[in-house]
């Protein structure tokens, strides 16, 4: 056993072909000491040999590697199961398909040191899309639950934690099977207290979008299951801040328009509306809808600052 103060854990399954490149990223780390756990989530393939061999290769008295099994399927089981197995101070949650740079967790933990009553730390990512394009996406210290739910910054490449908060915000939600990261992000930031903190400068992380990810490149083809997070993040939140989840939904409407699915368009735009009572939101809310649904992007941006 070492003693270091961060944990690194990463769920995989079925990626035997490319969680070699995550976790030679991993391996590449210039801060020591450093403690990793590695999920299996009931792969079909031979992701448990790959990761039980990259433990055998790199683990030393200085990087401790675990390997356990989690045969619920699912992220929100795997990165539970990841959960408990951690007992140092910080935690950060890692895909798969994702790399880091190796001054990554050397300037986290300096962050964390710069903000010792910091709770979680955020910082930017670089995004890789399927059209080979790189942007930058920004991890905001501000609006929190809003740009939680609009833009995903509570992603789980995108930050690290306290391992009590997590524990205190209880987890992923297995039920939630797309989206848990903003499901879960929400609960984290409405705890009571909660600090949260960005490192600024470079980026030190590469998110590599997949066609055979999660979500995929459809959102009507998980409807149900985008439905049902956006449900249950709308119940867990306070109800004025509800209007945030009808903003969503909105959005997520006008995107089925675009995808020819006229009548679940129709109907989830008529659910957020009237859950809306307040002319001003509900006014940009259809100026979201028919701006989305011409084909543009970035309406959650454009009405950040009236949300």
């Amino acid at each position: 056993m070492i003693n270091a103060p961060l944990t690194i854990v990463i769920p995989v399954r079925d990626r035997a072909k490319i969680v070699g490149r995550t976790l030679e990223s991993v391996a590449k780390q210039t801060y020591r000491p450093l403690k990793v756990v590695l999920v299996d989530n009931d792969s079909t393939d031979h992701t448990y040999q790959v990761l039980c061999g990259w433990r055998n290769a790199n683990i030393s008295p200085e990087l401790d590697v675990k390997v356990i099994q989690e045969k619920t399927p699912g992220a929100a089981a795997a990165r539970n199961a990841g959960l408990r197995e951690v007992n140092t101070d910080w935690v950060m949650f890692f895909d798969s398909d994702d790399t880091m740079r190796p001054d990554h967790v050397k300037l986290a933990m300096q962050a964390a040191e710069d903000n010792p009553d910091a709770d979680i730390i955020g910082w930017d990512v670089e995004l890789h899309t399927l059209d080979y394009k790189s942007r930058r996406r920004e991890f905001s210290d501000d609006n929190l639950l809003y740009n939680c739910i609009m833009h995903g910054t509570m992603a789980t490449q995108r930050y690290m934690c306290r391992t009590f908060r997590m524990h205190y915000a209880g987890g992923w939600d297995p039920k939630v099977m797309v989206w848990n990261d903003i499901e879960f992000g929400t609960r984290l930031l409405m705890l009571p207290g909660i600090r949260v903190a960005k490192r600024r400068g470079e980026i030190t992380v590469d998110v590599n979008c997949l066609a055979e990810s999660i979500t995929g490149t459809s959102l009507h083809g998980n409807a149900d299951k985008i439905e049902y997070a956006m449900s249950t993040i709308y119940k867990n939140i306070p109800s004025h801040k509800r209007y945030i989840v009808d903003l969503k939904r909105i959005i997520v409407a006008a995107n089925y328009h675009r995808e020819k699915f006229e009548d679940d368009a129709r109907r989830l735009r008529f659910e957020a509306l009237c859950d809306t009572p307040d002319g001003k939101h509900a006014f940009l809310m259809r100026m979201a809808y028919t701006y989305t649904a011409m084909g543009f992007k970035g309406a959650a941006r454009m009405l950040r600052s009236f949300f």
